[in-house]
């Protein structure tokens, strides 16, 4: 009979031994919540830097309240008029019932408005004693588009009249310009549809 001896015993390899490190558990970093607000201390500062950049001395709010004083500088814009009146729509114009009124105060050379105001036909007419529309106006400081502005005492008040407010179309337009005075309160423009090229002299209420 054959037989088989079968030898349990240890491998040996030429190769160095490696350890096999055990693997760790993948950590996360823990996030900020979306949608949060900056810390209060943030804020201050934000402020702070945004008025060093303009120049402005930083000007303390109360939580809730208003701030206690205007920096340095800034000027007030006073809403007293400077120009009032009525502008009143007549002849083609007497029973206009839509389209917009422009009001513009213009140095006597040419140059862009100092003042303007739109007013809407719709909304804003009135009646006068004999029943003609009219819309009764005021023009102050805070009418400007470029801000604080130096108002001659002579300049050129201009009432124009758009059917659609649009400045590209021209038809149906009514403009009728006048020189007036700073501080005139009881000024009377009169629309009648037609076009007019050079300004006229002032004229007052006359009760129409």
């Amino acid at each position: 009979m054959c037989s088989f001896r079968i030898v349990l015993g240890t491998v040996r390899s030429d190769k160095p031994e490696t350890h096999m490190v055990p693997r760790q558990p993948m950590r996360y970093l823990p996030q900020a919540p979306r949608n949060t607000t900056p810390s209060r201390g943030i804020v201050p500062l934000l402020i702070a830097l945004a008025c060093a950049s303009c120049g402005e001395k930083p000007v303390r709010v109360e939580e809730g309240g208003a701030p206690t004083q205007m920096p340095q500088g800034h000027p007030e814009i006073s809403a007293e008029p400077l120009f009032a009146g009525a502008v009143v729509f007549e002849m083609d114009l007497k029973e206009v019932d839509s389209g917009y009124l422009f009001l513009n105060i213009r140095p006597e050379v040419h140059a862009p408005p100092l003042l303007s105001k739109r007013y809407e036909i719709a909304t804003d007419t009135t009646r006068t004693e004999n029943g003609y529309q009219q819309i009764v106006f005021d023009l102050s400081a805070r009418d400007s588009m470029m801000g604080p502005v130096e108002i001659p005492e002579k300049v050129v008040l201009e009432a124009w009249y758009d059917p659609d407010g649009m400045v590209e179309t021209k038809e149906g337009v009514s403009r009728k310009p006048m020189t007036v005075h700073r501080g005139d309160l009881s000024l009377e423009v009169r629309l009648d549809g037609k076009r007019k090229a050079g300004p006229g002299p002032a004229k007052r209420p006359s009760g129409v």
